[in-house]
């Protein structure tokens, strides 16, 4: 296996916590944007203080950021709510509030996608007017988010947009299609060889992305674990059998059903020892829970957990740790480009409605991608 899926000690350190299939990295925040205009201004979602999105978010009007070297300006068309927002946004659990900092940064939104307004010294790869979409800077300052009118992105972080796609439909793809491409390809190493996958959490944002990636990848045979009134999406999205996890839990097999060789958990609600039954001898499982695991100390009980089942069995047990990655987002852009990955959205919400959006998505039930639209109006 080219890469395998692993947890060790020095990763659950340095990379401590999992939520909606996103890692927070332990490390200084990334470099901010450090040039604004002096005169032009922009609209932008911003907080001073931890709590729910719709008591603490509040929409200023704030200098427009310049780029500097190796960073454009991106005049945003659209944008994508994540549960990493979510937990930025509220400081839980609380190991949030140790990484981003105990004063919050004021800015949050990673997903964008839109024009290219200015380039900045030696950017070559990109050009004025250009369609783009990707992931705004970790942890930076005012001109670093998506939920405004105008971003500071480093040229890396961005990839064209294809002209197949709208510019709501790419804002969906950045984390959440990253975070699918990073545990099939990466830490499942999914091919053409695995009979059978399997996806926990197949009708959410990541969920919708790891069903066609799998079987863009030569899964055989994917299986998906929804909701029965989700499942007709996940056939549409090319999954070849769909669980009803109201109706049969997915670790008892069936008579006659052959054992999994590759398992991308987005739930986290059945215990390691059962999925260890289902799986093959070189079977291989990667969380990328969307649950909080409690606001204190789950996360940690859930590394040891993972770390203990890799270690005490032939089978491989990791986390997916999904940070930026250039490779990632090219070879997702192709796939989407070939059409074997297409964007699901659930809602589209304004842009004065984005602490709805991060509201809805809380709830737990979108089915896909949760977008806002610059323009227009939401739902």
């Amino acid at each position: 296996m080219a890469t395998r899926c692993m947890v060790g000690v020095a990763s659950c350190i340095a990379l401590i916590s999992v939520f909606g299939g996103y890692i927070f990295p332990l490390s200084s925040p990334s470099k901010a944007a450090e040039k604004f205009h002096p005169s032009e201004r922009m609209r932008a979602w911003m907080y001073s203080e931890y709590g729910e999105p719709k008591d603490v978010l509040q929409l200023r009007t704030v200098p427009r950021p310049l780029a500097g070297p190796k960073e454009v300006i991106v005049k945003v068309k659209a944008t994508s709510v994540n549960a990493g927002d979510v937990h930025l946004i509220t400081g839980k659990p609380y190991i949030i509030r140790l990484m981003a900092g105990l004063s919050p940064s004021g800015v949050v939104g990673y997903d964008l996608a839109g024009v290219v307004f200015e380039i900045g010294e030696n950017v070559t790869e990109l050009a004025v007017g250009d369609g783009v979409y990707g992931q705004a800077r970790e942890f930076g300052g005012i001109g670093d988010s998506g939920f405004a009118e105008f971003a500071v992105v480093p040229v890396e972080n961005l990839v064209r947009k294809p002209d197949s796609i709208s510019f709501e439909e790419a804002a969906s793809v950045p984390v959440a299609g990253a975070t699918a491409f990073e545990a099939l390809h990466n830490d499942l190493n999914v091919t053409a060889l695995d009979k059978r996958v399997l996806i926990n959490g197949a009708s959410g944002g990541v969920g919708t992305y790891s069903v066609q990636i799998a079987k863009a990848l030569g899964a055989q045979h994917v299986t998906a674990v929804c909701s029965g009134p989700k499942a007709d999406i996940s056939r549409n999205l090319g999954a070849d059998a769909v669980i009803d996890y109201n109706k049969r839990d997915f670790t008892v097999l069936e008579q006659g059903e052959d054992l999994y060789d590759a398992i991308a958990d987005l739930v986290t609600n059945h215990p390691l020892s059962h999925i260890k039954r289902i799986l093959t001898d070189k079977g291989r499982f990667v969380s990328m829970s969307k649950k909080p695991m409690g606001n204190w100390f789950g996360i940690f009980a859930h590394m040891f957990n993972i770390l203990y089942a890799h270690t005490t069995g032939p089978q491989s047990f990791g986390m997916c740790m999904s940070l930026p990655k250039r490779e990632n987002l090219l070879a997702l852009n192709e796939l989407v480009e070939k059409g074997k990955v297409r964007p699901v959205i659930d809602r589209k919400y304004s842009f004065l409605e984005i602490p709805d959006a991060l509201e809805y998505l809380q709830e737990g039930h979108a089915s896909g991608k949760v977008v806002v639209s610059m323009t227009g109006k939401g739902k």
